[in-house]
């Protein structure tokens, strides 16, 4: 699958078209990752990376947009219940409001993960997720809670390493961690006992999270981690 992602920070063209648009003056840094989801019902296992630039909730419609194909979905893991599952919106002609929309247009937050899938028949789709940079006043640390099977991001617009992040270093001995390559998982990236090293670590712990992406964990059991913001500005 052919993937672009883009992490912008501060970027002077964008900021003052948001804020001419929601009359809200951004603290912090607008940027934004751009994704490309495969044609003809693939799919992108996507996360969010901002904040909104008014504070108010985001929906789909405003983190993926409306200038897409008919037909394009969005399947959000949802963390907040247990167990875990999806709630899909479908961007679909809607008679009563006389044109596209999302439906239902549910909220997407920072962290969250999601897949886009585009529509049979259609070509790729290039999307760009845009919002406010998380900084010093808005994130600058975030929890991630982990059921023992979850799908997961790193809830900033930057790259990391697994065993630089958070999750890879308090994960369980016995994790595996799986990233989407388009078509298929990647092979299962396992914390062990490395008898060499003479210590647990992953397989590869140099392997790139990066913007934008989702990724997949199994572990033996819950846990909590804390990411804390990468960048020194904003």
């Amino acid at each position: 699958m052919k993937k672009t992602l883009v992490a912008v920070l501060g970027i002077a063209m964008l900021a003052p078209m948001t804020w001419a648009q929601t009359n809200v003056l951004s603290q912090n840094a607008v940027g934004y990752v751009k994704i490309t989801v495969p044609g003809n019902g693939g799919l992108f296992l996507a996360r969010y990376d901002f904040e909104s630039i008014d504070g108010s909730p985001q929906a789909v419609s405003q983190v993926v947009g409306e200038g897409i194909p008919v037909g394009t979905r969005v399947h959000k893991w949802d963390r907040s219940t247990v167990p875990n599952g999806y709630t899909t919106s479908t961007f679909e002609f809607d008679l009563f409001a006389g044109g596209n929309k999302w439906n239902p247009d549910q909220t997407i937050e920072r962290g969250d993960v999601f897949w886009v899938q585009t529509a049979a028949g259609e070509a790729a789709e290039e999307i760009y997720l845009l919002g406010e940079v998380p900084g010093a006043n808005n994130g600058s640390e975030t929890t991630l809670l982990s059921p023992a099977t979850a799908f997961l991001g790193f809830p900033y617009p930057a790259n990391t390493t697994l065993g630089g992040s958070a999750v890879g270093t308090v994960a369980p001995e016995g994790t595996a961690f799986y990233s989407w390559t388009g078509a298929a998982w990647s092979s299962a990236n396992v914390k062990e006992f490395d008898l060499f090293a003479g210590e647990v670590k992953w397989t590869d712990p140099d392997v790139i999270i990066p913007p934008g992406a989702g990724f997949f964990i199994v572990a033996g059991a819950d846990f909590d981690a804390t990411e804390v913001k990468p960048y020194a500005w904003p």
